[in-house]
């Protein structure tokens, strides 16, 4: 999940087969999830962006998923862009 980025451009130099999605707003449309055939499925630093990742969560048609999230720290707030709307988080997440 995610545009194209640097890991993907390394991944497909390795020789992996790596689809991205193409920059769609998920929690509207996940036909890139639900018409994918990857056999896992990565989601680093994409969760916290969207308004029910649950939802998202259940599209995804792979047995194996790998996600990160950033941990809501003492010294790390809530973060929004107030210039750029997709550059927004709307969960945070904590350890426990």
């Amino acid at each position: 999940m995610g545009v194209e980025n640097p890991l993907s451009e390394q991944m497909r130099a390795l020789g992996y087969t790596v689809k991205n999605t193409a920059g769609e707003d998920l929690d509207f449309n996940q036909n890139a999830l639900i018409n994918s055939d990857a056999s896992v499925v990565t989601a680093f630093e994409i969760f916290e962006h969207l308004l029910n990742p649950f939802q998202i969560l259940q599209q995804i048609q792979s047995k194996k998923i790998v996600i990160s999230v950033p941990l809501r720290l003492w010294f790390a707030p809530a973060y929004r862009s107030k210039t750029d709307l997709w550059d927004r988080h709307y969960h945070e997440f904590e350890s426990w």
